[in-house]
């Protein structure tokens, strides 16, 4: 196999492509927001929406999606052969997180303290949480609301796009020689963050009355929000979605570094975003889906991406990927094209099928070398990570691993191997979870960053276009790249 060589033609395609991802990056600020994005791109391309709580009558050679909990998605094309009484005899998957670690609202958040006013929270995932003190951060997320003029309840998006809150770090003077040269964070009492002074919030609230709000003040709302959370804060919130306060049902919010994702560098090769693990594989496999889609492959198979919730606490719910969302939306699809069962066949089809598992991957560090085992070196602008751990955190084996090295050779995709150093514990993905609750041959990869987890993480732009060729080209050509390979 011919060692690929970066060229400054794929570079600069790198760069403009690196483009698309940012504007991606920057509407993707919650788990909900990231499946909105994900669904315009999807519209642009004449996805249509099915929904699980209705019939779906799929077509041949057509292309849809569908949302759980509005924080996860799968998008799918159903190749030209798969027709009623020739059912999908294969599936091809894209298995992704739209989940980053991050702080999130408490359910009871109003704390006055010492002449602050503070937001409860609670901490999401395994972040590096140091790196969320002394930001200009904000909000994003649901917001769940009573519509007065339709007696329903109805959620909505909500992102404040200003510097709203901060995490103050304590200046140097105040602190010990131990505090000093040693941090240690308490989740509970060091990093609530200050979002007003209890003083200027008292002296607005007063201003802002007017006599029938003097009048109301002590009335309850339908919902006792106010009793929660901070009465301008939900004003804000109410202001911003076109509702009332009293209104506001219940939200899940996170918080949101307000410094944009941007393409950085001496010669512009970085991506330095939040939330790059895991939504740079979340959109180029999106784009990879899109693309394919303008001509939909002739076969008897259908194409997919998932696109999770909570792969960062376990992925154990409804919407993730140790749930029941793969299981019962590929038999699904099959049953469509088979008279309404999922018999042997969709069995047979199974065994026929390949899921990726596309999380980031550890990028070699600079300052940290002796954390990589010396021949497992990933480098951005060098290609695709395969995963590899014999104990099945990641599930990479020699067939699979096979059949995606043909794969990116067809792309002109480099590809790198990883381990993690045998005296360090191992992380995991979404891909023992799908391998074990699915029953289909999974394989792990990940493009190359530095700073995993933290609030501000950093990747090539080489690196995701070469993840989109490599996920464009595994649903033009895995099926006869695979052959018989499966069948043992």
């Amino acid at each position: 196999m011919e060692k690929k060589k970066l060229t400054k033609e794929l570079f600069t395609e790198a760069q403009t492509y690196a483009q698309t991802i940012v504007d991606g990056l920057n509407t993707s600020v919650s788990p909900f927001h990231s499946v909105e994005t994900v669904k315009k791109l999807l519209h642009a391309e004449d996805f249509q929406q099915v929904k699980e709580t209705e019939e779906w009558a799929l077509e041949t050679g057509k292309k849809y999606y569908f949302t759980r909990n509005n924080s996860s998605i799968c998008a799918f094309t159903v190749g030209k052969k798969v027709k009623e009484g020739s059912p999908p005899d294969s599936f091809k998957l894209v298995g992704c997180h739209t989940d980053s670690p991050t702080i999130r609202i408490a359910p009871i958040s109003n704390i006055d303290t010492v002449g602050y006013k503070e937001i409860g929270i609670q901490w999401y995932g395994g972040g590096i949480w140091h790196t969320w003190l002394d930001r200009d951060l904000t909000f994003a997320g649901r917001v769940v609301i009573y519509n007065e003029e339709t007696g329903k309840l109805e959620d909505r998006l909500w992102h404040h796009e200003e510097p709203l809150i901060r995490i103050p770090n304590m200046a140097p003077h105040l602190c010990s020689q131990e505090e000093r040269t040693t941090l240690k964070l308490n989740k509970e009492t060091h990093l609530k963050p200050i979002i007003a002074t209890s003083i200027i919030d008292a002296l607005m609230d007063q201003d802002a009355k007017t006599d029938e709000e003097e009048k109301k003040e002590d009335e309850e709302s339908r919902y006792s929000i106010e009793k929660k959370h901070l009465k301008s804060f939900l004003d804000l919130i109410a202001s911003e979605i076109g509702t009332t306060a009293e209104n506001i049902v219940d939200f899940e919010l996170s918080m949101v570094d307000t410094n944009k994702s941007q393409i950085m560098g001496l010669h512009k090769e970085f991506i330095s975003s939040g939330r790059l693990d895991n939504m740079l594989s979340s959109l180029t496999a999106t784009h990879a889906i899109c693309d394919i889609s303008k001509d939909i492959p002739d076969d008897q198979s259908v194409n997919l991406i998932y696109l999770f919730d909570h792969e960062e606490i376990g992925s154990r719910s409804d919407q993730g990927a140790d749930g029941a969302l793969v299981k019962d939306s590929l038999e699904r699809i099959y049953a469509t094209f088979n008279g309404g069962s999922a018999d042997v066949g969709y069995k047979a089809a199974l065994r026929h099928s390949l899921c990726i598992s596309a999380d980031m991957a550890h990028a070699i560090h600079p300052n940290y070398t002796h954390k990589h085992q010396a021949q497992h070196t990933p480098a951005m602008h060098k290609g695709i990570v395969l995963k590899i751990n014999c104990n099945q955190r990641y599930m990479t084996d020699s067939v699979n691993s096979a059949i995606i090295r043909e794969i990116a050779n067809r792309a002109d995709v480099p590809l790198q191997d990883f381990m993690v150093k045998q005296d360090l514990p191992c992380g995991s993905t979404i891909g023992p979870a799908l391998a074990a609750t699915v029953g289909m041959k999974t394989i792990d990869i990940g493009a190359p960053q530095l700073a995993m987890h933290s609030c501000r993480e950093i990747c090539g732009t080489t690196d995701a276009i070469y993840y989109h060729k490599l996920f464009a080209e595994f649903f033009r050509s895995f099926k006869e790249v695979a052959g018989d390979l499966l069948d043992h």
